[in-house]
């Protein structure tokens, strides 16, 4: 079955706009930055899968690489037409994708793929071979980070106080 267009997922909140400085700054800088801020993770609480001998929140260097290895994900936002990135993959038995977002008006996104089998067969091979490979998943649950590390590191303000995606705290700590 194709892989999805990019869709509206639900509402922007001020995170989502946040979230979007963070990643349109390292999309900016790119792989020019230092090993150590490539190695922070970004800023998302929705990534099923851990990556590299750590088992790792989706750092800045594999959410880069998987920009630039897969066509799906990146996009135009079908608001605004904007740059669509993914942030986060994922999904249960029947339904799963990349979750994104647009780095124009910061409004959540979604690429559907298929089930969560069907999303770690189309990400394992981008990540083989790289220090980022995919190392353990979590059914129902995510890899998180706030992405703090990062946005200091690209000389970003901190995230704002209120909750965060999915009804949690803007307090969430890397979870490896």
């Amino acid at each position: 079955m194709p892989i999805g267009e990019w869709k509206e997922d639900r509402e922007s909140t001020q995170h989502d706009a946040w979230r979007a400085k963070v990643l349109l700054a390292l999309r900016a800088a790119g792989p020019s930055l230092s090993p150590a801020v490539l190695d922070l993770p970004i800023p998302q609480s929705g990534c099923c899968f851990a990556f590299g001998p750590n088992q790792s929140a989706l750092s800045a260097d594999a959410v880069l690489q998987l920009w630039a290895k897969d066509p799906h994900s990146t996009g135009a936002c079908p608001v605004c037409g904007g740059i669509a990135v993914a942030t986060a993959m994922g999904g249960l038995l029947s339904s799963g994708g990349y979750k994104g977002l647009c780095l124009s008006c910061a409004r959540p996104l979604f690429c559907w793929i298929g089930g969560l089998g069907a999303v770690c067969l189309h990400v394992r091979p981008l990540f083989e071979g790289t220090p980022w490979f995919l190392n353990g998943a979590r059914f129902g649950g995510a890899f998180e980070s706030d992405g703090a590390a990062l946005a200091e590191a690209l000389g970003q303000p901190k995230a704002p106080e209120g909750p965060w995606r999915m009804g949690r705290s803007s307090k969430l700590g890397r979870r490896a």
